[in-house]
């Protein structure tokens, strides 16, 4: 193969090559905007019908409407759940685990005050009849999810290393 025919097929390899990813990054492209009409086609429906977004988490695409009602209803749920792996946790005997379970036990306990504390703020706000302010309403419309989810992590990990 001579020099000349060597770049030729050189050259006609990149712009395959280019072609593949401009083509890919269109599709990528498609799909994004996709999602975002879908997002948004579901903000503009859960406007019109009285229903307000649930993320979980950091993923803006886990999404989850519910009524206000049935946020209500949900919240108090994890509420009562959170009550309870923080009130079985306190009344429990010392712990007869290893070293290792004990530190991972402390963490996901840590990461679920951290996740539940704007629920715990607003249920003691309402039980004291303080206002509640829209910021703090919509932390716990953010959080709530992340709340149940570690919540029911601690809970399996004390079940697991059988703390009653």
């Amino acid at each position: 193969m001579t020099p000349a025919q060597d770049r030729r097929q050189h050259n006609q390899t990149l712009s395959t090559r280019f072609e593949e990813t401009r083509s890919a990054t269109r599709a990528g492209r498609r799909l994004s905007l996709r999602i975002a009409v879908s997002i948004l086609c579901g903000l503009v429906f859960s406007t019109l019908f009285g229903c307000v977004p649930v993320p979980r988490g950091d993923d803006p695409l886990d999404v989850r409407f519910m009524t206000p009602d049935e946020l209500r209803d949900y919240s108090e749920r994890v509420f009562r759940s959170h009550n309870k792996v923080t009130t079985r946790l306190m009344m429990a005997p010392p712990m007869d685990v290893s070293e290792r379970s004990r530190r991972k036990i402390e963490q996901v306990e840590s990461r679920m005050y951290e996740t539940c504390a704007s629920l715990n703020e607003i249920a003691s706000a309402r039980a004291s009849g303080r206002e509640v302010d829209l910021e703090l309403e919509n932390k716990v419309r953010t959080t709530v999810r992340s709340c149940a989810e570690s919540t029911l992590r601690l809970k399996s990990l004390l079940d697991s290393n059988d703390i009653k």
